[in-house]
């Protein structure tokens, strides 16, 4: 919300309308939003906001296991070999094959809303439907199931399961979990 996008205070309001308009103005202003981070920063280190914290990340690593330290850890080691293609000429060789005629090595990286357009690490099933086994893990970052994707379409695909017919193609690498 933007300031201009406040109604003007009227001398026809009620006093808790006027204060209204008034906490909204500067709960969007700068000093509103600095004071506000104060007060969540002072909150985050007590005891109760430290509980909460934990709370958050349990939930996280229980409902995203993908974002954990393993699958973190061989999704980093992923992006480093795909940068230093030299040395893993048959990984290369794999996402050279599934470039688009726009996608080259200088425009890999991250989708940013403003940004030039850029590939990334696609997977036909995505992480978030494998366990974080040691069997799943291989299965998820096996070539067959990895490809060099648009990185605006890969975050927006997000979850999303491929259709059936990709999935019996890939069989032998769908999840434990469904089988």
């Amino acid at each position: 919300m933007r300031m201009e996008d406040l109604p003007e205070v009227q001398p026809w309001m009620t006093r808790a309308e006027k204060m209204k308009i008034h906490r909204r103005r500067y709960a969007i202003s700068v000093k509103g939003r600095v004071q506000s981070s104060k007060g969540q920063q002072r909150y985050m280190a007590t005891d109760k906001g430290r509980a909460r914290t934990k709370r958050t990340n349990e939930r996280q690593k229980n409902d995203f296991p993908f974002k954990t330290k393993a699958f973190a850890a061989i999704r980093s080691r992923l992006r480093a070999h795909v940068k230093d293609r030299s040395k893993h000429i048959e990984l290369a060789g794999h996402f050279e094959s599934t470039f688009e005629p726009w996608m080259n090595w200088e425009n890999y990286g991250q989708y940013t809303v403003a940004g030039p357009r850029k590939w990334c690490v696609g997977h036909l099933i995505p992480c978030s439907a494998y366990a974080q086994t040691e069997t799943d893990m291989k299965r998820c970052f096996d070539l067959s199931n990895m490809r060099a994707q648009d990185a605006r379409e890969n975050a927006l695909q997000r979850d999303a399961m491929p259709t059936q017919d990709v999935i019996e193609r890939l069989k032998h690498l769908v999840p434990v979990s469904l089988e």
